[in-house]
């Protein structure tokens, strides 16, 4: 698992890297974030993180706007399953905040799904945890992105799980994070 670990820190950095470059009005160092956030994913997520390469720059006062804004800094890691799945063989089930978290303020709120295609790891699926609509104050997992068969249903149990930090509780954080999920 410690390979998986490294993985999806080495993600969070990226990504919190090219969230900050995108208030930064220096193009060539956002597209090659970019570039590199992509080469965590699938092909099907490429782009579906909000991030595109883009040929000029934003008007000078949307970088005004942000002059100042401390750096994004990366998502927490709680736990990550691993899991022997029918289809894909060995994949990781990554549990995290959400990006640009608050230091003090743990909470899960997201499941990255990670695959082995060839050589490389890649994000194959992202889950949210929110309401199920606006009127109700259940949450529940929902696909954000990614492939559609690759779900918690289709997982079964897993087959290991490492613990890394606890979240707070809230919205039932708590429950998953020592869940044998």
């Amino acid at each position: 698992m410690q390979k998986i670990k490294v993985f999806i820190e080495d993600f969070f950095k990226v990504e919190s890297r090219t969230a900050t470059l995108k208030r930064v009005p220096d193009l060539d160092s956002y597209n090659e974030s970019v570039e590199r956030l992509n080469s965590f994913f699938t092909d099907t997520l490429k782009g579906a993180w909000g991030y595109q390469i883009i040929n000029e720059l934003d008007d000078e006062d949307v970088y005004e706007m942000f002059e100042g804004t401390p750096d994004d800094i990366p998502r927490h890691l709680f736990k990550i399953s691993r899991y022997e799945h029918e289809k894909y063989g060995d994949v990781w089930v990554c549990y995290t905040s959400v990006r640009n978290p608050d230091v003090n303020h743990k909470i899960l709120n997201e499941a990255m799904i990670i695959v082995q295609e060839g050589d490389d790891l890649k994000i194959a699926t992202k889950y949210g945890y929110s309401r199920e609509n606006t009127s109700k104050k259940s949450y529940k997992w929902g696909i954000e992105s990614g492939y559609r068969d690759l779900t918690f249903d289709s997982l079964g149990s897993p087959e290991s799980i490492e613990r890394y930090q606890e979240p707070v509780e809230s919205f039932d954080g708590l429950k998953h994070y020592n869940a044998d999920i």
